[in-house]
């Protein structure tokens, strides 16, 4: 199999699912759950539901490479090593996507880092973002 097909759309898919179990087991779910059932069921008009859809999956993904894979990288990259810029982007990244949970997004949060770092740009940590995105999107709409 291609490494492209698995660095961007394999990859990304399998972790979504160790982060989400991780997730999980960190952190009660119920609240989470019932805010997303509260909203799926909110009967609003598709239109909002579409822009939840393209806001999560496509404005996210780009906005936080751009933050941290491009700005935050290129910054800690010039005082210390590709490791040390690859973990530091990658906790802070994670630790700001909340507590508990931020931790099983560390998984992915490396991830990341490592396409960044793999291919040279953050335009290619953001594809995996999406598909990261729309995964979690897709199988939270399926009630998974």
């Amino acid at each position: 199999m291609n490494n492209k097909v698995l660095d961007f759309l394999i990859f990304p898919i399998m972790i979504n699912f160790l982060c989400s179990y991780l997730g999980a087991a960190l952190v009660s779910t119920s609240e989470n759950s019932s805010a997303v059932q509260d909203f799926i069921n909110g009967g609003y008009h598709p239109v909002v539901y579409m822009m939840f859809v393209i806001l999560a999956c496509l404005v996210v993904p780009f906005v936080e490479e751009l933050i941290f894979r491009k700005w935050m990288w290129a910054l800690i990259n010039r005082f210390f090593s590709p490791n040390t810029t690859l973990w530091t982007t990658s906790v802070v990244f994670a630790f700001l996507h909340g507590g508990w949970y931020g931790t099983a997004l560390l998984p992915f949060a490396l991830f990341l880092g490592y396409i960044r770092d793999k291919y040279g740009s953050y335009r290619y940590s953001t594809i995996p973002h999406i598909v990261f995105n729309l995964t979690g999107v897709i199988l939270t709409l399926g009630g998974i």
